[in-house]
């Protein structure tokens, strides 16, 4: 059980820059600039 939540760290450390830029974009997007 302690693995699994390790794994899921490692992941959502690994992912949050690419969510980031993504969320900054589509807010760009909406915004217009």
């Amino acid at each position: 059980m302690n693995k699994i939540k390790d794994i899921l760290q490692e992941i959502l450390l690994y992912t949050l820059p690419f969510i980031t830029a993504f969320t900054m974009i589509l807010h760009w997007l909406v915004v217009g600039y």
